[in-house]
């Protein structure tokens, strides 16, 4: 993905610099999603477009929210094993403001999705671990 987007942003930032990393408190929750089920979610609704209303919505969300803070902490701590370099001390939690508006938990509602088959098979964890490996 871009690298202004978030997770590639975060990782390049942990791999790259020294430099202290500043965050919000990371209180907010987000529904992370690996590539995967993305996918696997699109084919699925192609697979099944005559079952499917001209018009549908979809939102496609893993179901399980994580807050900001857990996931940069566990993304931190994996690529500290992983690479032998140290990461933790440098996340400065609470030092960004907090967006105006910030939305701090998604009103997400995968239910037409799990109707017509599909269930994500990649947990947050394992996607963190994935990401890795690819770094």
């Amino acid at each position: 993905d871009d690298t202004r987007k978030f997770v590639p942003w975060l990782i390049k930032k942990m791999l790259s610099d020294d430099q202290d990393i500043e965050l919000t408190s990371g209180l907010q929750k987000r529904d992370f999603i690996y590539i995967d089920d993305v996918v696997s979610a699109y084919e699925l609704v192609i697979n099944k477009l005559t079952q499917i209303d001209s018009w549908s919505e979809f939102d496609l969300a893993s179901g399980t929210l994580t807050t900001v803070k857990d996931f940069v902490s566990e993304l931190a701590d994996k690529i500290e094993t992983s690479k032998s370099i140290s990461i933790l001390p440098r996340l400065l939690f609470g030092l960004v403001p907090y967006r105006q508006n910030e939305m701090m938990e998604p009103l997400i509602n995968n239910s037409e999705l799990i109707d017509l088959g599909w269930y994500p098979k990649v947990s947050v964890s394992e996607g963190i671990k994935r990401v890795i490996e690819q770094y």
